[in-house]
């Protein structure tokens, strides 16, 4: 088990964070055990104990990765319109 691991933030509300990890994996944490100025997008290293368990009011931003995983979804392309029927599809 890593000694820390990413976890990139889904979304927010006042009261949890969703919290998913490199292997897709979500949790809910408690806002207040997150670090001040995360938004949706926010990339956090997490350290574990030894057991393995995330310690939440540990962890801090990465800025740079968070700014690297922006970067490549913007590079992605975008999802493709639906066709309404009134265009061919190729096969």
């Amino acid at each position: 088990m890593p000694a820390q691991r990413y976890y990139g933030i889904d979304c927010l509300d006042e009261a949890f964070g969703i919290a998913v990890d490199d292997e897709g994996t979500a949790v809910a944490v408690e806002r207040s055990k997150l670090p001040e100025g995360i938004e949706e997008g926010t990339v956090l290293r997490v350290p574990h104990d030894a057991s393995g368990a995330p310690l939440w009011p540990s962890a801090t931003i990465d800025h740079v990765e968070t700014e690297r995983r922006r970067s490549l979804a913007l590079e992605m392309p975008s999802e493709p319109e639906a066709n309404d029927g009134d265009e061919a599809v190729d096969r």
